[in-house]
This record gives structure tokens, C-alpha cells and sequence, in this order.
């Protein structure tokens, strides 16, 4: 199946929602919601399809763009390659011309379903914190390094990977699960760094596995988080 290179947009309101719209009744996939984009045609680079696609489909000038994730995604019509950008500025009034409706989603309070199969990945990856901390209890001791995460979780830090190979099995254990303890009542999520086993056990969000790790996979492992 030939491989399509897809351009789609990640228009971000001031206040962190992202503009969807509704493919049109007549459209493959009619009724679903997606991140408005479209073809890359012949000659075009994926930004300057995108430029295209959101003058043509909502009438807006794009001032501020930037390269954000690249995913296939094989459906049964077609093989495509998304490659999404983030709008963080533009020009124009938003209006429709090619969809059944738009509307303005928080990422993780969707009030519209379904979403395109391609696109829903990509809600769960807009969820995620933009940045996160990395434990260090090895060389810091672990006292210190728990006084650190509660600071740092008291200060609005939403996601930690535990990174403590270098500790003492016992010691490290024990670590996990006092952080993971620490970083839940905070409501911030957790992952454990190569050890899945030990994720959990603790109740840990989710994994960040080796390279090696990631290549010996034959299935996703069960957490809400996977990382590599």
C-alpha cells in the first residue's frame, strides 16, 4: 500500500485546548473528529502543506509553527504518515470550510467522539506535562532526594521518571515506593526507569524502557505510560 505523507495541525488556544473539526457526511470516516490538515502534494514540503491546508480549510495564515510528532498509521483505504505541527500563532478568523463542525477540545475532557483513530494518540501525548524531573537518590542520598521531590511536587511538578539503578536493591525499592507514594498524592504520575516489575508493583503510571528492552518487545506493556 502506498505510504500518503499527511500534514495536520495542532492549533493551540491560550488556554491549552486544541481546535478539532468533524469530517463531513460525504467523507471517508464521516462523522469523526480530527486535527484539521490535510495531503502533502507533489512538490510540497509537509509546513508548506500544511500553510496550504489551513488556508484552504479555515482561512488563516500560519505565523508560528514547529515540527512536533511524525506516526504512521495504516487504515484500511490507506497507509499515512502524519506529521504534525504545533500552531501557536496565526492570522485570520477561524472559519470552516470543509468540516461539519469545529470545536475548541481540552485534551483531557473531551466532549466529542469519536475521534479519527489516528489522531487520539496524539490527545494522550498533549496531556503530558511538557517537561518532567529525573530522580538522582544515588548520589544525593535518598532523604534528600525525597525532600527534594516533595518541593518540587509542591511547587505544580506533574511527572517524575525514577532513575535508580545505581542504588542498592533494598534501598531502591524501598525508594520506589515511598516516591511513587509521595508523587500520587500530589496527583502527579510516575515512571520507573528499565523495571516494569517493579512499576508494578508500587502502582507506578508507567515504564521507560532500554533501547534494548524496547526492540525485545512482542506487545505493549499494560501501563498508561510507556516511554523509551
Amino acid at each position: 500500500m502506498k505510504l500518503t505523507q499527511v500534514a495536520a495541525a495542532v492549533i493551540l488556544a491560550p488556554d491549552g485546548s486544541v481546535l478539532l473539526g468533524q469530517r463531513a457526511p460525504k467523507a471517508i470516516y464521516a462523522g469523526y473528529w480530527e486535527f484539521p490538515g490535510g495531503k502533502v502534494e507533489a512538490g510540497e514540503t509537509p509546513y508548506q502543506a500544511l500553510v496550504r491546508e489551513l488556508d484552504e480549510e479555515l482561512g488563516i495564515t500560519v505565523l508560528r509553527a514547529t515540527p512536533w510528532i511524525v506516526r504512521e498509521h495504516v487504515y484500511e483505504h490507506a497507509h499515512v504518515r502524519l506529521n504534525f505541527f504545533r500552531v501557536v500563532e496565526w492570522c485570520g478568523e477561524i472559519r470552516d470550510h470543509v468540516h461539519s463542525a469545529l470545536s475548541w477540545q481540552r485534551c483531557d475532557q473531551l466532549t466529542v467522539a469519536p475521534m479519527l483513530p489516528a489522531n487520539a494518540p496524539i490527545l494522550a501525548a498533549l496531556a503530558l506535562p511538557a517537561g518532567y524531573a529525573i530522580t538522582h537518590a544515588w548520589q544525593i542520598g535518598v532523604d534528600e532526594q525525597l525532600l527534594q521531590l516533595r518541593l518540587a511536587l509542591e511547587q505544580g511538578l506533574k511527572l517524575v521518571q525514577l532513575r535508580e539503578g545505581a542504588l542498592p536493591l533494598a534501598e531502591c525499592h524501598a525508594f520506589a515506593y515511598a516516591a511513587v507514594d509521595l508523587c500520587h498524592r500530589h496527583g502527579a504520575r510516575v515512571l520507573i526507569n528499565s523495571d516494569a516489575d517493579l512499576a508494578a508493583q508500587t502502582g507506578a503510571d508507567g515504564v521507560h524502557l532500554t533501547a534494548a528492552q524496547l526492540m525485545a518487545l512482542t506487545a505493549r506493556p499494560d501501563f498508561s505510560l510507556v516511554a523509551a
